[in-house]
């Protein structure tokens, strides 16, 4: 498939969601670079001009070690069954090959691997670099998917080195720089359809489930997914039913001790989450008060 004069080869499926799927895929040229292809299927105008949004913001993001980087994009009409056409917005990006961190983390567990604290901290620091990047924006950017599913791996990892592997952000399909409240019923059932499709329910801030608190919605909704992240990264588990909007309105969650009843990390992490996991955005903290605490323990 040619994307944008660049000749690639498509390779197998690695990932896909919705109407995306992502592919392995080979430059034809650089024989030796191997790449990822995003094949974003639009059945809309809405839907096009969405993944659209996706590869501007990507374009013209300046580069960070922790953040996807951008090759270069294309669109093109497909045929589907039934006669429909429909329009496949191509994005290629580079390829990351030592996976995601959700299935290098259930790996580690599986073998019997435990991450210490300070590794915990490491590549958690890199996630917050991410969003604090996209956060100095002008506007900021809030990506509003960050989940463990989204951090890939530039190289491999084990409990004994994690600070060798460089974690990167990616997806970018739900990124905004729109922050407001939604006041009118129409607006509010209009941001409703684009966070239910866009986002990921356990991690969704309390404002994204509720939007009748009318509470603004911005970048801070990633520091609240952020803290739901570290909160599994520590205990492989969600801090709320990962089902249920209630549980994630009520704010309440506690933390899981080990066999003689003590804390398994120190008071210091668990508070890095706690603050994250602040149910009113208005004293949550801003990504940078994060990372400035993650840097001091």
């Amino acid at each position: 498939v040619e994307v944008a004069g660049r000749s690639v080869r498509i390779g197998p499926v690695i990932a896909e969601g919705g109407y995306s799927f992502v592919h392995v895929a080979y430059d034809m040229l650089e024989r030796r670079r191997t790449l990822a292809l995003k094949r974003i299927v639009c059945h809309e105008r809405d839907d096009v001009a969405r993944a659209i949004e996706e590869i501007e913001l990507l374009k013209t993001l300046p580069l960070h070690p922790n953040i996807v980087r951008y090759r270069s994009s294309a669109q093109r009409k497909i045929a589907l069954p039934g006669g429909v056409i429909a329009t496949e917005v191509l994005l290629l990006t580079d390829f990351y090959p030592g996976g995601g961190l959700q299935d290098v983390m259930n790996r580690l567990r599986e073998e019997g691997q435990v991450l210490s604290e300070q590794a915990l901290l490491l590549l958690f620091g890199q996630v917050c670099n991410a969003v604090a990047h996209l956060h100095s924006q002008s506007p900021p950017i809030a990506h509003r998917d960050v989940k463990l599913e989204n951090v890939l791996l530039h190289g491999e990892m084990d409990a004994s080195s994690p600070g060798r592997v460089r974690l990167v952000l990616c997806d970018f399909g739900s990124a905004t720089t729109r922050a407001q409240v939604y006041e009118t019923r129409k607006d509010i059932l209009e941001e409703e359809e684009r966070i239910q499709k866009f986002t990921t329910l356990a991690y969704r801030a309390p404002e994204m489930v509720d939007l009748y608190q009318r509470k603004r919605i911005d970048e801070r909704v990633d520091v609240w997914a952020l803290g739901v992240l570290l909160y599994n990264m520590c205990f492989n588990k969600f801090p709320f039913d990962p089902q249920s909007p209630l549980s994630i309105l009520s704010g309440r969650f506690s933390f899981p001790t080990g066999k003689g009843g003590d804390q398994m990390y120190s008071a210091a992490l668990l508070d890095v989450i706690s603050r994250c996991l602040l149910v009113d955005p208005d004293v949550r903290p801003s990504v940078f008060e994060v990372l400035d605490q993650v840097r001091k323990l």
